[in-house]
């Protein structure tokens, strides 16, 4: 294709009559996110084991492989979410293990030109904007604060926050009708790009048109009711274009093929028949016989839809009200003159429970169209243990157990939410915040709840039903209240007194929707060994189809063995024979299951005894000879599933594991620095362990070497590391200066600014004022150690930090209550802090410092090492 060394895509697919389509990127307007669209094959295909096989490539380099089954035919297509920025995407189909063609998205070198920015056109095809941009509109996907001039005009619009990633905002890269030019395009600390914009290319699609509204496809691509046109630029050649008719589930059928000159043409000619066009139709465009490019559009000639969304109290979309209903939605359609359309006459009205509709429309040439009736509404996502997130619109039930402790309950708008919150209301009518947008005047089109909060608010309930409120007073209009005087006065307050005084009075009219009810019983509740198969006792009302695999309680860490459905349950694997009690990972099987074995057990995972077992394989017990680094294998093999799990073998094993690794605490730090895992145990992951298994109280007694800042520390005892003057170089917008030491300068400012861009997620949680005091009793008992003055000059600085004014909510706090917990842990393993009530605080907030060491591992580590080297010097100097 001549313009395709501007896409940064590649397929090696060879054209094939059972491939409908190939896997494609799909920008939602409604979750500000980006997906993976994968269509169904022909239902007569000659792949004997086909499975997709999806591997993202994440911005530090490591994978994260999935595997889905094959639609065929009429199936509905896969969406499969990209929940994280990636710099590659492979798209593998296979046939047992075999691959038979791959669409790769991105490239192995990360981002564009080494920023983390991501560039799609009108059509989801990702572009190399190195080789080039054309004067079109794009999609910028990018970290928060990017901006992008052309001639020093600004040209990037409609920023939204991401809906799924975290600290990265889609916006509109307008480039239409631009002149040849140099585009700077710069992103807080990452630094800045140009990219050269040419001249129109050989030919350019416009889609710019009017679609339908409350509709999209069942390819979930819009409806045109207006023509999209191709806009052929080159003279050179001869130019030709092929119409042909795709109804999903159905056979192509040829409609035209045509020899066609440079200019604009419509791709449904208008005056072409008499019939409107009604369809989903292909439309590829060749010259000199070579195929450049093609499109798939659905349209439905001038139909119109008049519709009327009766959201409660004026908010205009629909979602599950207090009493449990949902808001009404009807719709007309209508033909234009001369271009009747054939569908059911008469106003459609939604039932209180019906949340969409499949709508077919045709013409008298017998061309139809089957498309979906989808109207603005308040819409969750779940995502569940080892499958894809999935989007509803009505209130679920969700069974807790099967929450993907590490992904978030989501919840997309139609339109920003101010002061938006989760609350979670039990059977005792008791009201709990869970997770909350305050902290700021801004509206959210997205807000997001942990489902370990979820997990954790159910405690020892059996239910909670959970909903979202929100206020009807926007910031815009509670400003619009104020007096000339009242406004002045309003302004003049610092930051975080406007948003107090805003939230007193947008607290006054809150909104409540109904999202779901959590049940805290499980899906699986007991399986039992009889007679050869493993019976599986389900909790609901009607069964529901199961994955499983099993592991040895005895080896956590080994190879899960996939089960075998059989009636009743699942086939008893030969190869566990005589192993004793066996793990069990059993989870729902969806339409968007992972079909890869997991790494290690889910939290919902169940243990069934064995006849027979020996009493080493029913402990769980370690084998002598088992290394520091097998026994972490284990410890992340156990840690989620001992956790949240039920049964006392899993917790037993576990706490064995701990107690084996306080043996040798020092040799168990190092063996988990060196830790390799599949998949990789990241930097959270690590600090987490420490704080999990205790270590970060325990003596390490390892030399302080490896890094010439610590050594200093370690020799002198002076605290010339922190440097808290470096916290406003974190606060800047100048680039991350690159660094591969571990407390060298640019080491501390990476630590800070992952940890800064956390704050929404560190207000999310909740602990942070409980932290922020308890660390102020902990440095009186840290002023008794006796360390060096510089310490406590440190403590002041950061403290104060905390309480300045930041643009930062809560991750303020966070250099000095990483600071104060790292220094009280290592004097207590030191043996410099003995008293009860300091055990016993420190004891008490574990938990909650594993919550905010996870999202700011490396400033813990960072402040863990320092702390160190300072009490070893005390340690030494008493």
């Amino acid at each position: 294709m001549s313009q395709d060394h501007r896409l940064h895509q590649s397929s090696t697919f060879a054209h094939a009559p059972y491939l409908r389509g190939l896997p494609h990127l799909t920008v939602s307007n409604s979750t500000h996110s980006i997906a993976l669209d994968i269509p169904p094959l022909a239902a007569e295909h000659p792949l004997e084991e086909p499975l997709w096989q999806v591997i993202a490539t994440r911005l530090d380099g490591s994978a994260h492989t999935r595997r889905f089954f094959v639609p065929t035919g009429e199936d509905e297509a896969l969406l499969v979410a990209l929940p994280e920025p990636f710099t590659q995407l492979r798209v593998q189909l296979l046939d047992g293990e075999e691959p038979t063609g791959e669409v790769c998205f991105g490239g192995e070198e990360g981002g564009i030109g080494k920023l983390p920015l991501l560039l799609v056109d009108a059509a989801g095809r990702l572009h190399n904007p190195q080789a080039g941009l054309y004067p079109a509109p794009y999609r910028l996907f990018s970290p928060q604060g990017a901006s992008a001039q052309l001639a020093d005009a600004p040209v990037l619009r409609n920023a939204h926050a991401h809906g799924q990633w975290g600290g990265w905002d889609i916006a509109t890269l307008d480039l239409t009708g631009a002149a040849p030019g140099q585009l700077r395009v710069s992103v807080p600390r990452h630094g800045a790009v140009t990219w050269e914009v040419t001249a129109a290319p050989e030919f350019e699609w416009d889609a710019d048109k009017k679609t339908l509204p409350n509709a999209r496809g069942l390819d979930h691509r819009p409806v045109f009711v207006q023509s999209p046109t191709l806009r052929i630029n080159a003279t050179e050649g001869q130019w030709s274009t092929q119409l042909v008719y795709v109804p999903v589930g159905g056979e192509p059928e040829l409609i035209s093929e045509e020899d066609v000159e440079p200019g604009e043409l419509e791709v449904f000619p208008a005056d072409a028949y008499e019939d409107p066009w009604v369809g989903r139709y292909e439309f590829t465009v060749f010259r000199d016989g070579e195929e450049l490019d093609s499109r798939v559009f659905s349209i439905a000639e001038a139909l119109h839809m008049r519709a009327k969304n009766e959201g409660p109290r004026g908010t205009g979309f629909r979602f599950i009200d207090a009493a449990g209903q949902l808001s009404p939605f009807s719709y007309t359609l209508a033909s234009a003159p001369g271009k009747q359309i054939v569908f059911e006459k008469g106003t459609r009205t939604f039932g209180a429970d019906e949340t969409y509709r499949v709508e077919t429309v045709s013409s008298e040439a017998g061309y139809s169209l089957d498309f979906v009736v989808l109207p603005a509404t308040l819409r969750s996502r779940v995502k569940r243990t080892g499958a894809e997130p999935v989007e509803y619109f009505d209130k679920q039930l969700i069974y807790a157990d099967q929450l993907d402790i590490d992904a978030n309950f989501v919840v997309h708008a139609p339109k920003a939410l101010p002061m938006a919150k989760f609350v979670a209301i039990d059977k005792r009518a008791k009201i709990k915040d869970l997770a909350t947008t305050h902290g700021d005047t801004a509206a959210h089109h997205s807000v997001s709840v942990s489902n370990r909060t979820l997990r954790a608010a159910l405690k020892r309930q059996s239910t909670l039903e959970l909903y979202l409120l929100w206020s009807t007073l926007s910031y815009e209009d509670y400003l619009d209240s104020l007096s000339p005087a009242e406004l002045a006065t309003h302004q003049a307050q610092p930051p975080q007194r406007r948003v107090i005084e805003y939230e007193a009075s947008a607290s006054r009219d809150l909104i409540y929707a109904a999202l779901a009810t959590i049940k805290r019983t499980p899906l699986v509740f007991r399986a039992v060994l009889e007679e050869g198969t493993i019976t599986v006792e389900q909790s609901g009302e009607e069964d529901l189809d199961l994955l499983g695999w099993a592991w040895p309680l005895a080896q956590p860490a080994s190879t899960p063995v996939p089960l075998e459905p059989v009636e009743g349950g699942f086939a008893f694997p030969e190869e566990l024979a005589g192993q004793g009690p066996l793990i069990l990972d059993l989870r729902e099987d969806e339409y968007l299951s992972d079909l890869l074995a997991p790494a290690r057990p889910a939290p919902s995972a169940l243990v069934m005894s064995v006849p027979d077992e020996s009493a080493d394989a029913a402990e769980g017990s370690e084998p002598a000879d088992a290394s520091l680094a097998d026994v972490w294998q284990e410890y992340v093999a156990l840690r989620t599933a001992a956790h949240y799990g039920r049964d006392a073998p899993l917790r037993q094993a576990f706490k064995a594991v701990i107690e084996r690794l306080h043996q040798e605490p020092g040799e168990a730090v190092e063996a988990l620095v060196r830790l390799e895992t599949t998949p990789p145990l990241r930097p959270a992951g690590k600090v987490l362990a420490l704080v999990q298994t205790q270590l970060i109280a325990q003596p390490w007694d390892a030399p302080i070497e490896g890094s010439p800042e610590l050594e200093a520390a370690a020799a002198t005892g002076v605290d010339g590391v922190t440097r808290p003057l470096i916290l406003m170089q974190a606060t800047s917008d100048v680039p991350t200066p690159p660094s591969s030491a571990v407390c060298d300068e640019a080491a501390r400012v990476a630590a800070l600014r992952e940890c800064f861009d956390r704050d929404a997620d560190f207000f999310r949680l909740g602990s942070i004022s409980h932290l922020q005091q308890n660390a102020q009793r902990l440095q009186v008992d840290l002023g008794a150690v006796g360390l060096d003055t510089s310490v406590a000059h440190t403590l002041l600085a950061l403290n104060a930090f905390a309480g300045s004014d930041t643009p930062f909510v809560a991750a303020a706090s966070m250099p000095y209550i990483s600071y104060v917990y790292s220094l009280a842990f290592r004097a207590v393993a030191n043996g410099l802090i003995q008293a009860p009530d300091v055990l016993a605080l420190l004891n008490e907030d574990q938990q909650k410092i594993a919550d905010v060491a996870e999202l700011a591992p490396r400033l813990f580590a960072y402040d863990l090492r320092v702390a160190e080297a300072l009490c070893q010097h005390r340690l030494r100097n008493r």
